[in-house]
């Protein structure tokens, strides 16, 4: 009898799933051991520590999470669109987990500053990548007159953290399409009104 294969297991990607459910506090060396199926000594010698792993794993987010999502406002067509696919990509679900960048945030005051220095210089490049588009989207007349790319920028970023949050509590993919709707609605400019004034008989 062949015996089928062991199932290779990515260290980082066994780690990143652990850290993400459950946090950086409450995830043990004991449990990281376990979900990554390699010895102590391995993580020691390769990583140095539970908080250097914690750091390649927030790197490997990076890269493997956060800057895809991020793709939509990188592209050539710059504007509100853009924007809206970026927040549209938060849609709720019941296997939600927000982002791990925004979730780590929560526990700063635990988190080395080689950790929380990572997750600030992602929310830097989104702040300028969403700050690039609602310029773009100003240029081209789709905000309204009383909307400033700066404060977009801003009630982009408070949405898209409160969401990562808030969908672990709503797993429900209509709450999101409604907030958002109602968040793009403000965006937008003020239709026009066709109404003529009342004339005298």
């Amino acid at each position: 009898m062949i015996s089928s294969p062991a199932t290779s297991v990515d260290p980082i990607s066994a780690a990143m799933s652990l850290f993400w459910e459950r946090g950086y506090v409450a995830t043990s060396l004991s449990d990281l051991l376990a979900r990554m199926k390699v010895s102590r000594k391995r993580i020691y010698s390769t990583y140095g520590s539970k908080e250097a792993l914690f750091q390649a794993v927030l790197q490997a987010y990076v890269q493997r999470q956060a800057v895809p999502r991020m793709a939509c406002l990188m592209g050539p067509e710059r504007g509100l669109a853009a924007v809206e696919a970026y927040l549209r990509s938060w849609s709720f679900s019941p296997d939600f987990r927000g982002c791990l960048l925004w979730n780590s945030v929560a526990e700063k005051e635990n988190l080395s500053p080689e950790a929380n220095a990572i997750v600030q210089a992602y929310f830097e490049q989104l702040k300028a990548a969403l700050h690039e588009n609602f310029v773009a989207a100003k240029n081209r007349g789709q905000l309204s007159n009383e909307a400033t790319p700066q404060d977009l920028t801003h009630l982009a970023l408070n949405t898209a953290m409160g969401m990562s949050l808030m969908g672990k509590l709503v797993p429900d993919a209509e709450a999101s399409e409604r907030l958002l709707n109602l968040l793009l609605a403000g965006m937008r400019p003020k239709r026009s009104s066709n109404t003529h004034p009342a004339t005298a008989c």
